[in-house]
């Protein structure tokens, strides 16, 4: 398993699981309200730490990134696709997940990259 699919494997099955605890809105929107904050601090806090393993590049750049990624796909999970895929393992979650961040991969870079 490569390095962004455990850290992507942790976020969505704490944010399943905290989705399954709490009221679903509707499947059209996006993460919201505290579903939103588990799935958004949860995939920041994995994205930090295995920022952190490699040290490969600088804090305020790496923070960013992860914010960026974290709220993008918060932006582009339902309540109804995060529940379905906590249902799978965690490989098959990651590409589940690879066109919504391979969607997001430039608009990050872009996004980073302005003064």
């Amino acid at each position: 398993m490569s390095r962004l699919s455990q850290w992507m494997a942790g976020p969505i099955a704490c944010a399943a699981a905290f989705l399954f605890c709490t009221s679903a809105a509707s499947a059209e929107q996006a993460l919201t309200g505290p579903m939103r904050t588990a799935f958004v601090e949860s995939s920041m806090r994995g994205c930090l730490n295995k920022a952190l393993e490699s040290r490969n590049a600088p804090a305020t750049l790496v923070s960013q990134s992860c914010k960026c990624f974290a709220e993008g796909l918060a932006d582009r999970t339902s309540n109804d696709e995060l529940l379905s895929l906590a249902k799978l393992s965690p490989e098959t979650r990651f590409d589940a997940m690879r066109p919504k961040m391979d969607a997001l991969r430039q608009s990050c870079l872009d996004h980073i990259r302005k003064p």
